[in-house]
Protein backbone atom coordinates (compact mmCIF):
# COMPACT_ATOMS: atom_id res chain seq x y z
CA UNK A 1 0.00 0.00 0.00
CA UNK A 2 2.80 2.79 0.87
CA UNK A 3 4.49 1.94 -2.22
CA UNK A 4 1.27 2.39 -4.09
CA UNK A 5 1.55 6.16 -2.21
CA UNK A 6 4.30 6.16 -3.78
CA UNK A 7 4.25 5.54 -7.39
CA UNK A 8 0.98 8.18 -7.01
CA UNK A 9 2.99 10.83 -5.48
CA UNK A 10 5.79 10.88 -7.93
CA UNK A 11 3.60 10.73 -10.69
CA UNK A 12 1.33 13.81 -9.18
CA UNK A 13 4.67 15.80 -8.74
CA UNK A 14 5.72 15.20 -12.07
CA UNK A 15 3.01 15.29 -14.87
CA UNK A 16 0.84 18.67 -13.05
CA UNK A 17 1.75 21.24 -15.96
CA UNK A 18 4.72 18.86 -17.22
CA UNK A 19 4.46 21.45 -20.28
CA UNK A 20 3.88 24.15 -18.28
CA UNK A 21 7.44 25.53 -17.30
CA UNK A 22 10.06 26.76 -19.83
CA UNK A 23 12.29 24.96 -21.87
CA UNK A 24 15.50 24.20 -20.05
CA UNK A 25 19.21 24.38 -20.99
CA UNK A 26 19.95 20.91 -22.61
CA UNK A 27 16.09 19.69 -23.23
CA UNK A 28 16.03 21.42 -26.41
CA UNK A 29 19.36 19.96 -27.73
CA UNK A 30 18.33 16.25 -26.77
CA UNK A 31 14.46 17.06 -28.51
CA UNK A 32 15.92 18.59 -31.46
CA UNK A 33 18.47 15.48 -31.86
CA UNK A 34 15.57 13.15 -31.36
CA UNK A 35 13.20 15.26 -34.01
CA UNK A 36 16.29 14.84 -36.50
CA UNK A 37 17.01 11.00 -36.04
CA UNK A 38 13.43 10.34 -35.86
CA UNK A 39 13.14 11.46 -39.28
CA UNK A 40 16.74 10.69 -41.02
CA UNK A 41 17.45 7.49 -40.16
CA UNK A 42 20.91 8.43 -41.08
CA UNK A 43 21.27 10.59 -38.35
CA UNK A 44 20.24 8.08 -35.57
CA UNK A 45 23.90 8.99 -33.65
CA UNK A 46 23.88 12.75 -33.90
CA UNK A 47 24.24 12.97 -30.23
CA UNK A 48 27.48 11.93 -30.87
CA UNK A 49 29.06 14.38 -32.64
CA UNK A 50 28.77 16.41 -29.28
CA UNK A 51 30.26 13.84 -27.82
CA UNK A 52 27.30 12.32 -25.37
CA UNK A 53 25.29 9.06 -25.35
CA UNK A 54 22.58 8.63 -27.96
CA UNK A 55 20.44 6.41 -25.44
CA UNK A 56 18.15 9.56 -24.56
CA UNK A 57 17.47 10.79 -28.47
CA UNK A 58 17.06 7.55 -29.17
CA UNK A 59 14.51 7.12 -26.18
CA UNK A 60 12.90 10.13 -26.87
CA UNK A 61 11.46 8.77 -30.30
CA UNK A 62 8.62 6.72 -29.61
CA UNK A 63 7.05 9.75 -27.58
CA UNK A 64 7.91 12.16 -30.25
CA UNK A 65 5.84 9.90 -32.24
CA UNK A 66 3.15 10.01 -29.55
CA UNK A 67 2.78 13.88 -29.50
CA UNK A 68 3.75 14.83 -32.41
CA UNK A 69 2.85 18.52 -31.82
CA UNK A 70 4.31 19.04 -28.40
CA UNK A 71 7.89 17.85 -28.84
CA UNK A 72 8.69 19.31 -25.13
CA UNK A 73 5.67 17.38 -23.63
CA UNK A 74 7.12 14.36 -25.21
CA UNK A 75 10.81 15.06 -24.04
CA UNK A 76 9.53 15.75 -20.60
CA UNK A 77 7.85 12.46 -20.73
CA UNK A 78 11.09 10.39 -21.55
CA UNK A 79 12.55 11.95 -18.44
CA UNK A 80 9.42 10.96 -15.90
CA UNK A 81 9.50 7.59 -17.57
CA UNK A 82 12.90 7.14 -16.53
CA UNK A 83 12.50 8.50 -13.02
CA UNK A 84 9.82 6.17 -12.89
CA UNK A 85 11.98 3.24 -13.24
CA UNK A 86 14.62 4.65 -11.30
CA UNK A 87 12.04 4.84 -8.57
CA UNK A 88 10.96 1.27 -9.28
CA UNK A 89 14.85 -0.06 -9.11
CA UNK A 90 15.43 1.66 -5.70
CA UNK A 91 12.00 0.65 -4.10
CA UNK A 92 13.27 -3.18 -5.33
CA UNK A 93 16.70 -2.69 -3.55
CA UNK A 94 15.50 -1.37 -0.66
CA UNK A 95 13.23 -3.86 -0.16
CA UNK A 96 15.97 -6.46 -0.89
CA UNK A 97 18.16 -5.05 1.54
CA UNK A 98 16.19 -4.30 4.57
CA UNK A 99 12.90 -6.69 4.47
CA UNK A 100 14.54 -8.83 6.47
CA UNK A 101 16.03 -6.75 8.69
CA UNK A 102 12.38 -4.87 9.00
CA UNK A 103 10.71 -7.45 10.20
CA UNK A 104 13.32 -8.78 12.47
CA UNK A 105 13.10 -5.52 14.39
CA UNK A 106 8.81 -6.02 14.04
CA UNK A 107 9.67 -9.16 15.76
CA UNK A 108 11.34 -7.87 18.54
CA UNK A 109 9.39 -5.09 19.16
CA UNK A 110 6.17 -7.28 19.30
CA UNK A 111 7.50 -9.78 22.04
Amino acid sequence: MLIGVVFVLFALTRLIKLDGFPIFSDEGIYIRWAKVAWKDATWRFISLTDGRQPLQTWATIPFLKLFEHNALLAGRLFAVTAGFISLTGVITLARYLFWRAHCNYCRIFCM
